[in-house]
């Protein structure tokens, strides 16, 4: 093993460390993308900035938008992603909704199963570089379903299938939407994948005033008849069915990251980022960035720990030791 010596002129470089340690002597990395429509922008910047910072990803996991960026990162093209995303104007990222006459959908999805097909072709899961599980939802059960086998762009598919937007998609005898229903940040996943040491994104905007509040019902038809001239416009259906969904998800999310303890939370600033903003590319790259800079030095302290030789016979727990 190859042994550093600290230059006391300049700060202890991490990633040099990092980067010629055994994967004996590290815990392994497990990242957890949420969903949340074009709020996933940041992930790229998240993952941007864990790269820049020397951190592997051993294992990824991710629902709805989150399993679309885990999917390009654990197969090793999320240049490719990023290639497409970046340039995006509203109006190019607008043409990726193929419009259908309702009826299990608003979004046929076609066009971005033909996009994720041209990028990620026929992979299996399992043949990924990356070990990779994905969340969908089973309408007729409610049950979670873990996707970690198989055709991946179908997997994907499945998990950006938000309710009443994307037409479902039907395998194996279920009809598949969402993940972000049942699991918006899919932690436990990554830890059964092999995950040592756990990164959340969630990527879920701050829902303010959570606590029921009591509030009186004025019937409409006893207002003064002023005009309504100036008054917000109300939101179209777009807007009503993503903003139940994310008051939904926020409170899932609160929920479950308190029994399922991910070791850091990546929370971006994303409340005026709309499910649809895919254009604001360069916005929700740096919030990701900025948001993983807050915690990098915590990750760091930890992803190099060392194994002690008796812990490592007791089962592989996790150190105690700061490696400093």
């Amino acid at each position: 093993m190859r042994f550093f010596k600290k230059n006391i002129t300049s700060p202890f470089d991490y990633r040099t460390l990092y980067k010629y340690l055994p994967d004996r002597y590290r815990l392994k990395v497990g990242l957890a993308l949420g969903s949340g429509g074009a709020r996933g922008l940041t992930h790229l910047g998240v993952i941007s900035a864990l790269t820049s910072a020397g951190v592997k990803i051993d294992f990824v996991s991710g629902t709805s938008v989150g399993a679309l960026v885990g999917a390009f990162l654990a197969a090793g093209k999320l240049d490719d992603l990023i290639a497409f995303t970046a340039p995006l104007t509203l109006k190019e990222s607008l043409k990726m909704a193929d419009i259908m006459f309702p009826t299990s959908g608003l979004i046929e999805g076609k066009k971005i199963e033909q996009f994720l097909r041209k990028h990620l072709g026929t992979v299996k899961i399992e043949d990924l570089p990356v070990p990779f599980a994905c969340v969908a939802t089973n309408f007729y059960t409610g049950q979670e379903v873990l996707i970690n086998r198989g055709d991946l762009v179908t997997a994907v598919r499945a998990s950006i299938s938000i309710p009443g937007v994307f037409k479902p998609v039907a395998a194996d005898g279920m009809l598949l939407v969402d993940g972000g229903v049942v699991n918006p940040v899919p932690v436990q996943v990554v830890r059964d994948l092999g995950a040592e040491f756990i990164i959340a994104v969630d990527i879920s905007p701050e829902i303010a005033n959570k606590m029921t509040v009591q509030h009186p019902i004025i019937d409409p038809g006893q207002g003064s008849g002023k005009s309504r001239k100036g008054e917000a416009r109300l939101p179209n259906i777009f807007d009503i069915i993503m903003g139940s969904i994310m008051i939904m998800e926020s409170q899932i999310v609160d929920m479950r990251m308190k029994t399922e303890l991910p070791d850091v939370i990546i929370s971006p600033s994303v409340s005026d980022i709309g499910t649809y903003d895919f254009h604001r590319y360069r916005e929700g790259v740096e919030r990701g960035e900025s948001a993983a800079g807050q915690v990098i030095s915590q990750i760091r302290k930890y992803i190099g720990l060392y194994r002690n030789i008796s812990q490592q016979k007791s089962g592989g727990r996790r150190p105690d030791g700061i490696l400093t």
